[in-house]
């Protein structure tokens, strides 16, 4: 049975959740918008770190108006902006949370009408130590398992896998997103696709170049599932147990059921969202190809961090848009990050220009072409005659009720 929250659901959560806020006299002041007080606030750093810091260089004093900017702006955000789906903990996280997105989204509209080397040569107002070109790593050059003979390990070319960052980052990587789609056979489609796009993209990004063991045992079967099965125990812990802090009808996480074949409409809502997904994981991949930034920066982790926030929400508005009827309008969250998605891509096109001189293997390109073509044909023979039994008995319910 698909589970929507439809305006009536929402309304009754929001009161209920107003309601508890009143009653407890801890957390009732959290009500309140306190939008004089947050100005007042917000005007005595201000004035602090504007008349009474003695730098005196250019840089700096651009550093301390950038972050005022930023501060600002998100001070706004978390006052003044409108609430979405999100309600808990507090509305002004989520409200901060879209005033991230939108910093972020104008960030990279910035830097999109920069050139490459400026744009390296102003990442390193944030670190002096960028703007070098990156070492190539492939994980495909010895694919051997058994190394007898090698002086540190029985299987060398495993181990020196097992103990790179990208190992943790993939578990985590996918405990995060399970917890973004919070159902199991699109997280394992999700898993499959992106090893297959690595192979894709192998002649373009070294780092996509990886043995066969590393694909399908230690990314799909082992960290993957291991993020993706600790992401979805957390969600189903979250929803069986509400906080004892809130009110008893309430949950603190709802289940997503996408129903992928159900309808032409709804596969290409999930095979858009499954596109979407995939280019931000792309994304990260170029960007730092180009820019020039070490995979285990804290800019690759503020970026996924960034994602992950406004992700959570925007993940929650687009599953409205597409199994609620009554939902004509796609949410704000979703739109920014649709929009973050798209200018992250013309980044690095534009920034690669001349960066990846290897063409597409025949194989790939000839893979992905039959591949393309027996999916449209099966979807013209299942919902042209296989489901269209169904599709009409559906029709005709919704028009008896």
């Amino acid at each position: 049975m698909r589970i929507s929250l439809t305006d009536e659901v929402k309304q009754e959560q929001t009161k209920l959740y107003h309601k508890f806020m009143e009653e407890d006299p801890h957390l009732s002041w959290t009500k309140q918008p306190h939008t004089i007080t947050g100005l007042i606030i917000g005007a005595v750093f201000v004035i602090y770190f504007a008349f009474f810091n003695d730098v005196t260089s250019l840089e700096m004093q651009v550093k301390y108006g950038l972050v005022a900017v930023c501060g600002s702006y998100l001070l706004y955000s978390g006052l003044q902006m409108k609430d979405g789906l999100f309600l808990r903990p507090h509305p002004i996280v989520w409200r901060v949370v879209m005033g991230m997105g939108v910093l972020y989204f104008m960030l990279l509209i910035f830097v999109l009408f920069l050139s490459v080397e400026n744009a390296r040569y102003l990442l390193t107002y944030i670190d002096p130590s960028l703007n070098k070109p990156l070492p190539e790593r492939s994980y495909a050059d010895h694919c051997e398992l058994y190394t007898p003979d090698d002086p540190v390990s029985s299987f060398r070319h495993l181990y020196d896998t097992v103990n790179d960052e990208f190992i943790l980052a993939h578990l985590l990587g996918w405990f995060g997103k399970a917890i973004l789609l919070r159902e199991s056979y699109l997280c394992w489609a999700l898993s499959i696709i992106f090893e297959v796009l690595e192979i894709t993209f192998a002649h373009l990004l070294p780092n996509f170049a990886e043995c066969w063991w590393d694909h399908i045992i230690l990314d799909i079967l082992v960290c993957n599932w291991l993020g993706i099965i600790l992401g979805l125990k957390l969600m189903n812990y979250f929803r069986a147990t509400p906080y004892t802090w809130m009110a008893e009808k309430l949950t603190h996480m709802d289940e997503y059921h996408w129903e992928v074949l159900k309808s032409p409409r709804r596969m290409i809502s999930v095979i858009t969202l499954l596109v979407l997904f995939n280019l931000v994981e792309l994304n990260a991949f170029f960007l730092k190809f180009v820019l020039w930034i070490p995979p285990p920066h804290p800019l690759n982790i503020i970026r996924l961090l960034v994602w992950w926030s406004i992700g959570l929400p925007g993940v929650r508005e687009y599953y409205q848009f597409v199994t609620d009827s009554k939902c004509k309008k796609l949410g704000t969250m979703s739109w920014l990050c649709a929009g973050i998605c798209g200018v992250e891509f013309l980044i690095w096109v534009k920034f690669g220009k001349g960066m990846f001189p290897n063409s597409a293997p025949p194989e790939i390109v000839w893979g992905w072409a039959i591949a393309s073509g027996l999916f449209v044909v099966w979807a013209v023979v299942y919902y042209g005659f296989l489901n269209k039994p169904n599709q009409v008995a559906q029709t005709a319910n919704k028009k008896t009720q």
